[in-house]
Formats: structure tokens, sequence, C-alpha cells
């Protein structure tokens, strides 16, 4: 298994919850002890759920035992049907985002915003593009990067990795390592994902002098270049920030990138609805309503 259905990449979300395969279409979820009781949810594997047969998944949620719930994003490139995916999700399914998607089969040159080409252009000038031949070595430089990017954006929650989350990570089968470099300084680099003819962008994070000199349009122009080389289709670069489309800078960057764009679709099941509604008794949202499960609503903590 490549990417993001790896057991590798499985086990780096231990930190998480309990990984739990479905058999029938491929997936997998995390099953978490739900606070301030004695029961247990599912939700999806981050960045998004990825399985072989979507047909298959709702027998496969009807097995699930002691969960009170299931929520879940889909995969950009899920081959589903919308209607089906409603049906095996009747409590709660909707569009939540759109990803960003870069078909590799148009010239980059045409689509790529002026912006970018510019910013790449500069950045080549004095950074250097190279892959990393071992991923796997490279655990302590990514880490210490990791870090920055957390300290930058406060990031917390399933993506707060750990250097042991990473040591898994980038020993993912189908890992690329692009790393950017000026001199003997080390900028930043960007992990991507490969299964197959898609290419998936996993993580990127930059020192500070990367983000002054612009280095990763430098490596993403490299990258996508390469993969494009490489007879790679398409590419998903993921979403802006956010539960809402907004004109920030992360948006900005992948937009620029990007010639497709393809939906996503949050979903929830519940799974034992007398334990829900006990949960729940003393909210008033309906679970037709966008936040579910309803028991985490912030108006219950």
């Amino acid at each position: 298994m490549f990417g993001y259905s790896s057991e590798n990449y499985l086990k780096s979300l231990s930190h998480a919850g309990v990984v739990q395969r479905l058999p029938d279409c491929g997936g997998h979820v995390l099953v978490r002890d739900i606070s301030r009781s004695n029961l247990s949810e599912a939700v999806g594997m981050y960045p998004f759920f990825c399985c072989k047969n979507w047909n298959k998944l709702s027998g496969d949620i009807d097995q699930l035992s002691g969960i009170v719930s299931l929520c879940l994003v889909t995969d950009p490139f899920g081959d589903f049907e919308t209607d089906s995916l409603k049906a095996c999700f009747p409590d709660v399914m909707y569009q939540f985002k759109c990803h960003y998607v870069v078909d590799l089969r148009d010239d980059l040159s045409q689509f790529v915003s002026g912006h970018h080409q510019r910013n790449a252009r500069k950045a080549l000038r004095s950074v250097t593009v190279r892959e990393v031949d071992n991923s796997g070595d490279f655990v302590a430089t990514w880490t210490s990067l990791y870090e920055n990017l957390k300290r930058r954006h406060r990031i917390s929650g399933i993506a707060e990795f750990s250097e042991t989350s990473f040591e898994l990570q980038l020993r993912v089968p189908g890992v690329r390592v692009f790393e950017a470099v000026h001199g003997s300084d080390r900028l930043g680099a960007v992990i991507w994902y490969l299964d197959g003819s898609r290419a998936y962008y996993h993580l990127g994070a930059w020192t500070d002098l990367g983000y002054e000199m612009r280095a990763s349009f430098a490596v993403f122009w490299e990258s996508l270049t390469r993969f494009r080389d490489e007879g790679i289709l398409s590419v998903g670069l993921g979403a802006g920030s956010g539960a809402e489309e907004r004109s920030d800078g992360l948006t900005r960057f992948k937009s620029g990138w990007s010639n497709r764009r393809k939906p996503v679709y949050f979903c929830g099941r519940i799974v034992d609805h007398d334990s829900y509604h006990q949960l729940t008794s003393t909210n008033s949202r309906s679970t037709n309503e966008p936040f579910f499960p309803a028991y985490r609503s912030p108006e219950r903590r």
C-alpha cells in the first residue's frame, strides 16, 4: 500500500486514536474515547479518508461495534457518486471544501500564476532544490522545520506530529521529499506522497530565511516539473486553512499552482442512536445541522 493507505502512515497517527481497518472497502478509521463518558467514536484518517471500494463502505460501518458515531472527510480523488455517499451518510453529508488540483497534462507555464512563476524564477537564482535520497535519514531535519511551522501557525491536535510520527511518515512507500538549500543553510522542504499516477502534497515547512527567500516557490516548481516528466498526471494540493473559503496566504499559494478544483465532503453517521441521543439530550442542535457530532458542539464544552 502506498501513501496515506500504507501501514507506516496509519501507525504514525496512533497518537490520535486506535486504527481500525474497514475490511470490505479497504479503508481505515481512528477510534477514540469520548470525553466524560465510557463511550467511543470513530473519525476518518488525517487529512482525509481513502478506500479502494466506496460502495462497500456502508456495509463496513454497519459492522462497527462499540462506536457511537463516525465522521470523515472524503479523498478529493475518491471514486464515489454523491448520491451513494449521501445514502451511506444519511445524518450529515455536505460539501466541505474544494481542494486545489494540478492537472499535469496541461503546460505549467500556461496556468501557474504569473506571481508564482516570477517568485520561482527569482528564488531559483539563489536557491538549490534537491531531492532527499534517503528520506528516513531526514527525520531530525524535518522535525526541526516542522517545529517552526507549529510555532508560526499554532498547530495542535492530530497534526501536532512528533518525531516518532515523522520517522514513520518518512518511510511511507511512495514518499518523495524535496528540499531547498542556500549554501550550507537548509531553507525548508516539502513531503509528497505518490500513489500510481497521482501525487498528494502532504506537508511543507520552512525556516525564517526560507520564507524570506521564497524557497517554497522554487520547491513547488521543481517538484511539479519533475512529476510531469515522470508521467504523474494529477497532484492534489489540499485546500486553504479553516473550514470556510477565504483569501488567506495558504489559499492564494495553492490556488496559484492549480488548474483544477475537486470538492471534498464532510460526512457523518450515527452508529449507536441510543447512546448518541443520550450524549446530546441536553443539546438542542439538530443532527441535520452542519456541526457533527452534536455532543462535540462548542455549546457543550
